[in-house]
């Protein structure tokens, strides 16, 4: 009996560990760190988020002795000071990989909870007590949707013949 509960557990733990590996960050990256490299001004870099984990990409902005200020490249609004370089990594290769395969997760993860947003949401609105089912009857204050104008079936006049697509420049 007590062997049946320690296989079931053991099952158990690994299923849990499978479904959630996606969404936890189990291992640190691998991330390319040069001792000898010297950050400067404008130089693009990748900055580790203060998690160890996530890296960002990102521009040095200005360089003050020990203390780099960097802003982010997908967020220009964001600038954040950091004191050493123990947060910065060099423009790599490696790094670079590290990179695009976390915004594929984060774009992954953020499309899953939109979706799941969405149909929170569309379900909200037909259970909702101000739900009125008027398919019938044209509402009252709202304008009608009119067909959009799709530019692929619109037919383009023809051009004469041995005209040129572009003028000769000089003519």
């Amino acid at each position: 009996m007590i062997n049946d509960e320690n296989c079931f557990l053991e099952k158990l733990s690994k299923l849990k560990a499978s479904l959630l590996e996606p969404f936890l960050m189990s291992k640190q990256p691998e991330f390319e760190i040069d001792p000898n490299h010297e950050f400067k001004s404008k130089e693009k870099v990748y900055l580790i988020d203060t998690n160890g984990y996530d890296i960002w990409e990102a521009k040095i902005t200005a360089v003050d002795g020990n203390k780099y200020t960097v802003q982010l490249l997908e967020d220009r609004k964001h600038t954040e000071t950091v004191e050493g370089t123990e947060r910065l990594l060099a423009w790599t290769r490696a790094n670079t990989k590290i990179c695009k395969e976390q915004d594929i997760r984060r774009a992954s993860n953020n499309k899953a909870s939109s979706e799941s947003d969405e149909a929170e949401e569309d379900a909200d609105e037909e259970e909702g007590p101000d739900f009125v089912d008027d398919d019938d009857e044209p509402s009252k204050g709202k304008k009608q949707k009119k067909p959009s104008k799709s530019k692929k079936n619109a037919s383009k006049p023809s051009k004469p013949s041995g005209t040129r697509s572009n003028p000769r420049r000089g003519a």
